[in-house]
């Protein structure tokens, strides 16, 4: 069992993996379509 301070912890760092992924998303789709530019 997670003690409740491992649940709100676990629960705080869920939305800020998410958004680091969104973003990592889009440096990654920004970076593929100004490829072609840089070439």
């Amino acid at each position: 069992m997670l003690s409740f301070s491992q649940k709100t912890i676990i629960s705080q760092f869920i939305p800020l993996l998410s958004s680091a992924v969104i973003g990592v998303g889009l440096i990654i789709l920004a970076y593929s379509l100004a490829q072609p530019a840089i070439i």
